[in-house]
């Protein structure tokens, strides 16, 4: 590598739990995956599996092209869908950062809160005492 090429930022093509493959980066003994899986961004490496590792190649970057070059083109009229990002500059389109996509509605809410009128949580005692 020269001294001038910078490593790629998503090195690794792992596998978590027997998914799909994921682009992922290694911090310490840990996996961090370029997107949540599973419901998590770091995995331990009994969780994982390697499938391919180049520090020349930058996995997430790979998928990301071969999406866009997948999508057919937007006919002539339309905005920009929630998806896609402006950039005011173009110094800041040569940033290859993660654009993180906003997904409405698609996973169950959070409980509220407990309110002073609702019944008080009161644990169970074990069976058999």
């Amino acid at each position: 590598m020269d001294s001038n090429e910078t490593p790629s930022r998503y090195p690794y093509l792992i596998s978590v739990r027997g998914g799909r493959p994921v682009p992922a980066r290694k911090e310490g003994h840990y996996f961090v995956c370029a997107y949540q899986v599973f419901l998590g961004l770091w995995w331990s490496p009994r969780e994982v599996r390697v499938l391919e590792y180049d520090p020349h190649r930058d996995f997430y970057r790979e998928q990301r092209q071969a999406k866009e070059a997948a999508q057919p083109d937007a006919p002539p009229g339309t905005g920009p869908s929630a998806s896609e990002v402006t950039v005011a500059t173009p110094e800041a389109a040569t940033v290859d950062a993660p654009v993180w996509e906003r997904v409405d509605g698609s996973g169950p809410r959070r409980p509220s809160p407990p309110t002073t009128g609702s019944p008080r949580y009161v644990p169970r005692r074990a069976w058999g005492r």
